[in-house]
């Protein structure tokens, strides 16, 4: 979380956008460690995330273990 701005949660800026559409294609996995109230995802973001869950590629987590636990699936 510290890693990331702001704008990477507002799906408007453009951030994510780039840095998802490109996982996939390296094959890479991205766990994103955010408790909960340390980022105000915008309406989209949170759409986003949602049906990113339904992928392999990038997933949101409030904890690290949880995010540990993702990765190695």
């Amino acid at each position: 979380m510290r890693n990331l701005t702001d704008d990477f949660f507002d799906l408007s800026s453009g951030q994510a956008g780039a840095v998802l559409q490109n996982l996939p294609n390296y094959g890479v996995r991205l766990a994103v460690v955010c408790p909960a109230g340390n980022a105000r995802f915008s309406t989209h973001f949170a759409e986003m995330v949602a049906e990113e869950r339904q992928g392999r590629s990038f997933g949101v987590f409030v904890s690290r273990s949880a995010a540990w636990d993702w990765v190695r699936q």
